[in-house]
């Protein structure tokens, strides 16, 4: 899953604080890929790092005023254009709903949600960078190392493994898994057409998993009779063998 680009399609939404990127990046993916947060930091450096984001200072409108991040104003910072108020849950409940303050000074003191917390947008490098993804297909390099192919690899190359009572054990275990998704599936709304997407991918590959099992257990099955039906039969004995001798060394 490409992170990166994910995070950017969040900030073309409009400025995020970093628990809220997490927060929408699940909700857009149904909760079926949990995103750590230190994942959606790191990522966001490297970003920052890139000019893709800026990280907006708390405290400054979402319009691109003043100074992006922690860059002195000296130092020359990527473009952002303007952007909506940022969606923030990083503050707490009670921070974001802070009664204004009271009393004889001149200021008024911004609530914590936009004095404390920064929120990252989006650069005009990072827009760029964005519709260049939009616009290229996911390129299919080479099949991820998958754990289950390689171990009925190894498997069916170990002579002392039940290779069928390995299948039967796996086959029940994606079934299992299939059911859950399927459950998971008929409770989501058909209104909510990410999270539905989603599903329906794990639908198709847990049943595309299923099919590959049953074909490896027909094939496996076709390549033992051979073996079976060529093993040598067991010596038997013969008649002159069995046929007792006499005293004299005559055979009776």
């Amino acid at each position: 899953m490409a992170v990166k680009h994910a995070l950017l399609a969040l900030l073309a939404r409009g400025p995020a604080g970093t628990y809220q990127l997490r927060k929408d990046f699940e909700a857009a993916t149904g909760t079926t890929w949990p995103l750590n947060i230190g994942q959606v930091a790191t990522t966001l450096a490297r970003l920052e790092r890139d000019g893709l984001v800026i990280r907006l200072d708390p405290g400054r409108p979402a319009n691109g005023a003043g100074t992006a991040g922690s860059a002195t104003a000296s130092a020359p910072v990527p473009v952002a254009t303007a952007q909506p108020a940022p969606r923030n849950s990083d503050a707490t409940p009670a921070a974001a709903n802070a009664a204004p303050a009271t009393g004889p000074s001149k200021t008024q003191t911004p609530p914590i949600a936009n004095r404390d917390v920064a929120a990252w947008t989006l650069t005009d490098a990072g827009r760029e960078e964005l519709a260049h993804w939009w616009a290229s297909p996911v390129a299919r390099r080479a099949p991820e190392r998958d754990e289950l192919v390689i171990k009925l690899a190894l498997a069916a190359a170990s002579p002392d493994v039940d290779v069928a009572a390995l299948i039967q054990q796996q086959r029940q275990a994606t079934q299992t898994t299939l059911h859950e998704i399927n459950r998971a599936r008929r409770a989501a709304a058909d209104e909510d057409l990410a999270t539905t997407l989603v599903l329906d991918h794990h639908v198709f590959i847990v049943e595309a998993e299923l099919r590959w099992l049953d074909d490896a257990e027909g094939r496996l099955t076709r390549a033992a009779a051979p073996r079976a039906s060529a093993a040598p039969a067991a010596p038997r004995a013969s008649a002159a063998s069995t046929t007792p001798v006499s005293s004299t060394g005559r055979r009776s």
